[in-house]
């Protein structure tokens, strides 16, 4: 930022002296005086300006672990690109600013392919305006936007880049529903361009190690399985007929069965999976008859982002037809919520 030479100069001469005064004071008077000096009090430390200390408050409140699910668009009326990230906020700089580092990865029509995105947030009081820089992995731009709170709390902050050859404008609208929900609307115009959604980030507070409360309804996951990875499907079918299970379903030829015998259910697949995984099915019974009522596998995902665990793969939120999820267990070992069904009815 370019100071004028003379405000800048009176800055370093204040800075100056204020040094030379602190250290004057502690050093002894070279001329004895006959009368006893009097001691000078300290100065009570300045305080944060009232409204630099509320702006802070604001961006401290967002501190914590957060989930996102996140929508990108590359250009008008285009179908959103999905995808899900894990957020660390935390003030940093002497309690200045805001950081906001996303960690995410982009689903498989992007190749899984994973981005991160970091951004730093302060309040600046001379012009009584949030200041915020924005960096991601998908671009050496750094993006700078300011603006101002709306009287319902919402910030919207703009500007103006350079990407491409392209010249660009950036408008953020950040809006909280309660103190555990954030919702980030990024619009964008590129050469003058009508403006437009470009991406939408809706925010979920992790409550760390968060335990079901009593008389809370417990989590069905749905019906049980353990999908084997196998390299013969012939040798592991014969293996599991001599143990006592029989087929149910599945097509040997396509390298998948389904075998159960009194209590259980196995799915042999040979070619089709990298590891054994823990597999439910919600909406099914063993006989994959469809249930009346049951978790839907979207309401799972909720809770299970409520008590902060990950996911290698989310379901998308906003469809109600058969969706998949999954997970690992601290060990590794991948666990799959595979509904085959519609939502049930509300």
């Amino acid at each position: 930022m370019k100071v004028r030479d003379g405000a800048s100069a009176a800055v370093m001469v204040a800075v100056f002296l204020s040094a030379v005064a602190a250290f004057a004071g502690a050093q002894p008077d070279s001329k004895p005086d006959s009368k006893p000096e009097a001691k000078l009090e300290p100065k009570p430390a300045a305080k944060v300006p009232s409204t630099l200390a509320k702006a802070l408050e604001v961006l401290r409140v967002d501190e914590g672990v957060w989930t996102a699910d996140v929508s990108f668009w590359l250009r008008p009326g285009a179908e959103p690109i999905k995808s899900t990230a894990r957020v660390h906020a935390a003030m940093d700089l002497g309690g200045h600013f805001l950081s906001q580092r996303f960690e995410g990865a982009f689903g498989p029509e992007m190749g899984n392919k994973p981005w991160t995105s970091l951004s730093y947030t302060g309040f600046n009081a001379s012009t009584g305006e949030y200041e915020a820089v924005r960096m991601a992995t998908s671009s050496a731009t750094m993006i700078n936007v300011r603006g101002k709170a709306r009287p319902d709390g919402t910030i919207e902050l703009a500007g103006t880049y350079e990407m491409m050859g392209a010249k660009g404008t950036e408008r953020d609208v950040i809006r909280h529903d309660g103190p555990d929900k954030c919702t980030i609307e990024s619009w964008m115009s590129f050469d003058g361009s009508p403006e437009f959604k470009g991406a939408e980030m809706v925010l979920t507070r992790v409550i760390e190690n968060a335990q079901p409360k009593e008389g809370d309804a417990s989590m069905n996951l749905g019906n049980f399985s353990v999908s084997l990875s196998v390299k013969d499907i012939g040798a592991s079918r014969a293996f599991y007929e001599k143990l006592g299970f029989r087929k149910v379903g599945g097509n040997q030829s396509q390298n998948w069965l389904i075998m159960q015998n009194e209590t259980s259910t196995i799915g042999l697949f040979q070619g089709m999976i990298p590891k054994n995984t823990l597999t439910y099915n919600p909406g099914w019974d063993r006989n994959c008859a469809t249930l009346p009522a049951f978790d839907d596998v979207r309401e799972i995902q909720k809770a299970f982002k409520a008590r902060g665990i990950d996911l290698t793969l989310a379901a998308d939120e906003s469809t109600t037809g058969p969706a998949s999820l999954m997970l690992t267990d601290p060990d590794g070992n991948p666990i799959l919520i595979d509904q085959h069904v519609a939502a049930p009815a509300k």
